[in-house]
């Protein structure tokens, strides 16, 4: 497992997709620094988790996690090189893990550092440190299981995978979602906004309930959630694996 893992996180760190990536996660750091220089930091931190709820979460996480994991096996799909390690005495479910791994890794530590610049470039060090640790645990949370979940998408559909993660990200994670309590059930969203307004202090919660108010799960539930996606995204991308056809 050790081996793919190395092999893919390599890929991945070296294609263009990361200066991709990069660009739009600059994007909140450089809002923060917008609306230092312009409202000054009083309430900078409010600012930083509307931004979170707003931007980061329902479109920045999810379309990273859709870059990486999408090629991570859809990519070895096209090419025609998956069977190469299929042949190797390594069972299925270990090449579905190393493959998550590697592309959860890499969208993980873009989405975080880009997380901890904003937070601190908009409360100019002066942030309450829970409020930064429930922003981090959500979107650590949301990588997993965003990254679970397109891994299988692109191994399903290798050519299309990453317009269809893209519609979805658009329109069910964005729009959708919004509109009702019963369609926001059944998105990723719900629960990593959940796991973000378990952990705020009172202050920071009424800035995410503003910006966001639907959302009406507790914390240790949407991350009981979260997990059971970042499960079920394995055990079915594992299944996929077995019973294909490879070339």
């Amino acid at each position: 497992m050790q081996p793919i893992f190395t092999l893919t996180l390599r890929a991945l760190a070296r294609s263009r997709r990361v200066l991709v990536v990069a660009a739009l996660l600059a994007v909140p750091v450089l809002l923060a620094l917008v609306y230092v220089a312009s409202e000054g930091k009083s309430q900078g931190e409010n600012f930083v988790v509307q931004l979170f709820v707003t931007l980061v979460m329902p479109i920045l996480l999810p379309l990273t996690a859709l870059i990486f994991a999408t090629s991570a096996l859809g990519g070895e799909v096209e090419d025609r090189t998956l069977s190469y390690i299929t042949l190797r005495p390594v069972s299925r479910l270990a090449i579905i893990v190393a493959k998550l791994l590697a592309s959860t890794l890499i969208t993980t530590v873009l989405v975080e550092v880009a997380l901890i610049a904003t937070y601190f470039l908009g409360t100019q060090g002066t942030g309450n440190s829970q409020n930064l640790g429930a922003i981090l645990l959500a979107g650590l949370f949301g990588c997993l299981a965003y990254s679970s979940g397109f891994l299988l998408l692109g191994l399903w559909l290798p050519r299309r995978g990453l317009l269809v993660g893209f519609l979805y990200v658009l329109f069910w994670e964005g729009i959708f979602s919004q509109l009702s309590t019963g369609l926001a059930t059944f998105s990723v969203r719900r629960y990593v906004e959940g796991a973000l307004n378990g952990n705020l202090t009172p202050s920071a919660l009424a800035a995410s309930t503003q910006a966001s108010p639907a959302v009406d799960v507790g914390g240790t539930a949407s991350l009981i959630v979260l997990a059971c996606v970042l499960l079920a995204g394995i055990l079915v991308a594992t299944w996929k694996l077995q019973r294909m056809e490879l070339p």
